[in-house]
This record gives C-alpha cells, sequence and structure tokens, in this order.
C-alpha cells in the first residue's frame, strides 16, 4: 500500500474494525501487549473500558504495532508545538507507554504518540482543547465549526445572539462541533453503523429545525465524501444540536392540551405517555390557551380553533401513529 501513513492506517483500521467486530479479536500476536496498554490508559485517563471502547482501542493499538513492525511510522505532526509542554499530564505517561512496548524497534515515537492522543481526543475518550492541534488542523477545525455555529444564529436567535444563555449554547456546541471535525480531518474511520440513509427522514421530520440547519451546511461545503461518511456526519451533526441546544428555545415547539373526562388518574397516565414524544419537542399543557396547537381529548370542542384529536377509547398503536403524524404536521406548519 502506498500513500500517506495516517490514511493506510484508517484503512486497515476500517478492514479489522467492520470485519471482525462482535466475532473474535484479530492480530493476536498482539494482544498481552495491547491488553497492557489498555490498563494504562484506562487508569491514567480514566477511561470507561466498555466492549466498543475497547474493540476500538485495540484495533488501534493492533494496527499501530503492525505497522511499526513494518518500520511504517507516522511523520505528520498532528498536535501543537508546545503541546508537550503545556500538557505533560497527557503527553508523558502516552510517549512513556509507546516508549516501554516499542524500543526495540528503533524508531521515534514522539509522532505516533500525538497519533495515539489525537485517537483518543476525536472519540472523546480523553477531552479535546482545540488549541492541543496544530495550527494547520486547528484552523481548519474552527473554520468548519464557525461555520456551523453561525448558520445556528441565523436560524435559531437571531434577535437572541447576544444572551448569556444563547452564548452559552452555542459555545457548548462549538466544543461538541470541533471533536466532530477534529475527527473529519484526522482519523475519520469508514463507519459501519448510523449510516442508513433512509433513517434520515425520522430526524428530518422530528428535528426540522436541525436538519434544515445541517443540509444547508453539508451542501455548501465542497467534499469528496462518500454516502456512508456523509450519513455519518449527518447524525453528527444531529446528536451535537439535540445535544447542546435547548428544544425550548426553538420556534416549531408544539403545545398540546390533554383534557380526557376518564379523571385525574388517566389524564396524568395521558400526560405522561404523551411526554415520551419529547423528541418532537412538545410541551403538555393543563389548560388551553393562544399557544395550544393541539387539543387531545375524548370529547370534541366546538368553541376551539386549534387542532383536535380525539380519542374515544384508549389509544392504540395505529393512534399514536397518528398522533406522532400530526405534530409533524403541525411543526412544519411552524416554519
Amino acid at each position: 500500500m502506498i500513500g500517506p501513513e495516517m490514511q493506510i492506517r484508517q484503512f486497515v483500521f476500517e478492514i479489522y474494525y467492520s470485519y471482525f467486530n462482535g466475532i473474535e479479536k484479530p492480530l493476536a500476536l498482539f494482544q498481552e501487549t495491547v491488553d497492557q496498554m489498555l490498563v494504562t490508559m484506562r487508569d491514567q485517563f480514566q477511561i470507561n473500558l466498555l466492549p466498543t471502547t475497547i474493540t476500538k482501542l485495540e484495533t488501534y493499538l493492533k494496527v499501530q504495532s503492525l505497522r511499526l513492525r513494518g518500520k511504517n511510522a507516522l511523520t505528520a505532526p498532528l498536535l501543537a508545538p508546545d503541546f508537550k509542554t503545556q500538557q505533560p499530564q497527557l503527553w508523558q505517561p502516552v510517549l512513556s507507554m509507546l516508549t516501554t512496548n516499542y524500543q526495540l524497534l528503533r524508531i521515534p515515537l514522539e509522532v505516533e504518540a500525538e497519533g495515539l492522543l489525537t485517537f483518543l481526543f476525536t472519540e472523546s475518550y480523553v477531552p479535546l482543547e482545540i488549541d492541543y492541534l496544530t495550527p494547520d488542523l486547528k484552523n481548519g477545525v474552527s473554520q468548519k465549526t464557525g461555520q456551523f455555529v453561525s448558520k445556528v444564529e441565523h436560524v435559531l436567535m437571531k434577535d437572541e445572539a447576544h444572551s448569556e444563555q444563547a452564548q452559552n449554547i452555542l459555545a457548548n456546541l462549538a466544543h461538541d462541533l470541533d471533536q466532530i471535525h477534529a475527527k473529519h480531518l484526522t482519523f475519520y474511520t469508514e463507519p459501519t453503523t448510523f449510516i442508513d440513509e433512509q433513517q434520515l427522514t425520522y430526524f428530518a421530520e422530528a428535528n426540522p429545525l436541525f436538519h434544515q440547519i445541517i443540509l444547508t451546511f453539508t451542501t455548501k461545503q465542497e467534499t469528496d465524501l462518500d454516502w456512508r461518511k456523509q450519513a455519518s456526519l449527518y447524525y453528527d451533526y444531529m446528536f451535537a444540536c439535540i445535544e447542546d441546544i435547548p428544544l425550548e428555545i426553538l420556534k416549531d415547539r408544539v403545545y398540546i392540551c390533554v383534557d380526557f373526562s376518564q379523571g385525574r388518574l388517566y389524564n396524568q397516565y395521558m400526560k405522561k405517555t404523551v411526554n415520551y414524544f419529547n423528541n418532537l419537542n412538545i410541551e403538555v399543557q393543563t389548560t388551553v390557551d393562544e399557544r395550544t396547537d393541539l387539543y387531545l381529548s375524548d370529547f370534541y370542542s366546538s368553541t376551539l380553533t386549534c387542532e383536535q384529536l380525539i380519542w374515544k377509547n384508549p389509544p392504540t398503536i395505529l393512534n399514536w401513529q397518528q398522533f406522532g403524524d400530526l405534530v409533524v404536521a403541525i411543526k412544519k406548519g411552524k416554519l
């Protein structure tokens, strides 16, 4: 294989990770060494070694060992020149660990330590600060993050962008976007899950404003990513928005008044059940007011002007599907 060493390792990583995942551990020759390094990193960085984490770290370390045995080392720096002195608590343990395990190969290991640390950063096993990256990487990440944040600010926060709440939201979103873009620009491997484009329809309907922002942003980006990576990146952006942007600030919030004649306990039950759809950005009301978008009851009211959904009997699965479709339709009408 010929090409940049990082790209070769990504390719090899993808093969072992996708084909062996959940079946068996590949490259058993390196297993004992890798097990020791996992313990070191767990103790040093308090990494929670869940099965998916173990699989990813094992695969990365084994591919690293395989390539170093063939005298194929990383040469392109990934971290800032002053990282070693500014973050010794991160740098020294990793360099010492690699030196202990690879010293017989007589290969410079500084860039290998940078590669491993960057992998830990981009997989969120160790917190990432954008200043950790080389100037070129930092600029690339900052540019993409800034463009996305500006789009969010323009669509969602036109009149409140300078408020303290808005600034905190945007700061949290930018931090998660930095991690996404750092991964995209360094060790972004071929995804094997969250690649089904058909499932994007669900998120587009449940979160139309986020979908609009993501679609506009990705369309303007010059990219040669295949459809799998584009779909995976869409999910990354969507989950970041859902995590960091409170639903209550969105203008497509749907207000639902639940009012059944069966009595207080049944009403409480229905309110709790309706709240299971909170991912659709709804707010359950106890009274009807000017904000009410949907009246959910067992009796029709001729005095209301909002949408009404009348269930004479306890709802079935089909009824709840009808409810979700109606909420989505109301949300679309607000945009």
